[in-house]
């Protein structure tokens, strides 16, 4: 058998093991090194991202604080539950008043009653004459009272129509404005099934009287229950007849304060965050993301000034 030589550190007088752990040591503490420049990169592209979107935040914030339109705004009252107020506007404005009337819709019910909806209401179309004095002509097919009804609902004319069953075997036709008013009037010919048809509420206007007893009291109408452009500024709708009302707006200017506070504290998080990014923790030997970079230096040392702008 041919023998086989080998060198150890015996012969050679050198300490391999040594030398292969000293290597290995080394190229470990290599990876070691890059892994925690790996780690130290990562943080600061993570801030960098976050501090991105929060200065985004921000930006936003001061773009919707420069539209000076909206810094002012306005807050209405009303001094009955009755009347409900709006402002419209950034106008101060109060006004005191007595509503004497709510605006109602004309509306008719038939002076007799059917035995069915099924029973002869009407032997042709009718007949709707309006306050200012048009006319239209409405289907109602057959003439019977569903048919009416029908009829009179579907044919776009500012009318609605319903059935009423006031007892056993007894239906009345009730017929109304859609819209309210002293112009929402009407007359409907053709409803030969009954003997008659009656007003049960007249068309009328909202009416307000402000003045009191004083000689140059005066009354104001609207043929709904809002009154929108009696007062600069003001809108408001009112539901049943009462006095001594007080309506009101009032310009307030809190909105635009609390855009600023908002903007300011957001301005103060994203300095703090700053701050502790770019802070020394002598204890643990490690620097923040942010210690050393000049960039960021730049924004902090620039708060004062951002905050002066604030408070002209």
């Amino acid at each position: 058998m041919a023998a086989t030589t080998t060198i150890s550190g015996a012969v050679s007088g050198l300490d391999t093991a040594s030398l292969i752990n000293q290597l290995v040591a080394v190229q470990q503490s290599q990876q070691t090194l890059l892994q925690t420049q790996q780690s130290a990169v990562q943080k600061r592209a993570d801030a960098y991202a976050a501090l991105s979107s929060s200065l985004n935040a921000l930006s936003g914030q001061a773009a919707e604080l420069a539209k000076t339109a909206q810094w002012a705004g306005a807050s209405a009252a009303s001094s009955s539950t009755g009347v409900t107020a709006t402002a419209t506007g950034l106008k101060s404005a109060s006004l005191t008043f007595d509503v004497t009337a709510i605006a109602t819709a004309h509306t008719l019910v038939s002076g007799s009653a059917l035995t069915s909806v099924s029973a002869q209401a009407a032997s042709g179309p009718l007949t709707l004459t309006r306050s200012n004095g048009s006319t239209a002509s409405i289907d109602v097919g057959s003439g019977s009272l569903s048919d009416v009804v029908a009829g009179i609902n579907n044919s776009n004319t500012g009318l609605v129509a319903a059935a009423v069953q006031t007892g056993p075997g007894a239906y009345r036709l009730q017929v109304a404005s859609t819209a309210t008013g002293s112009t929402s009037s009407f007359t409907l010919d053709g409803l030969d099934g009954f003997s008659s048809t009656e007003i049960l509420t007249q068309g009328a206007d909202a009416t307000l009287h402000l003045g009191g007893t004083s000689a140059a009291a005066y009354d104001v109408t609207s043929s709904t229950n809002t009154f929108g452009s009696l007062v600069s500024g003001l809108s408001f709708t009112v539901s049943r007849p009462e006095t001594n009302v007080t309506v009101s707006s009032t310009v307030d200017g809190s909105a635009v304060a609390d855009k600023v506070n908002t903007l300011v504290n957001a301005a103060n998080s994203i300095l703090s965050g700053i701050t502790a990014s770019s802070a020394y923790n002598s204890s643990t030997k490690t620097a923040g993301p942010f210690t050393g970079v000049s960039t960021v230096r730049l924004l902090d040392s620039s708060a004062p000034v951002f905050a002066a702008q604030l408070v002209r």
